[in-house]
């Protein structure tokens, strides 16, 4: 017996404004077998929405399985007979399928940038002093 597993995987980044962006992304996993047993097919699509704010803080809205699609299926002996030709089909729904995950994350830059450029200018400047023999 021969299976095609396929996975669909995208992501696009739309830039609304200098310090706007909205993400979408998704993903889409073909039914195939894991051994003997029969996984179903599941996918996701997820959205986010990123603004940059002053003094190097970032506030994102992400939201995940906007669809409640995902679905774990697993069905066992249905290519090969299991033990006592026992047949079973297993359903999973993860904690989104009953409501997309949705996440508000705020963060903030502690020291920034210049303070790094700064300390690296004056290692260089120090190594630069060091006499080799």
């Amino acid at each position: 017996m021969q299976t095609i597993l396929y996975s669909i995987n995208g992501s696009h980044l739309f830039k609304m404004t200098d310090n706007l962006s909205l993400e979408l992304s998704g993903f889409y996993n073909s039914s195939t077998y894991n051994g003997t047993v029969k996984t179903g097919r599941f996918g996701s699509l997820n959205a986010g929405i990123k603004k940059e704010l002053k003094k190097q803080a970032i506030l994102q809205l992400s939201v995940y399985d906007m669809l409640s699609t995902i679905k774990y299926r697993n069905d066992y002996g249905i290519l090969t007979p299991e033990a006592f030709n026992g047949k079973s089909t297993s359903i999973f729904y993860p904690e989104s399928r009953k409501f997309p995950i949705i996440r508000l994350t705020y963060s903030m830059s502690f020291g920034g940038n210049a303070k790094v450029r700064q300390k690296r200018e004056s290692e260089e400047s120090e190594s630069k002093r060091i006499i080799t023999q």
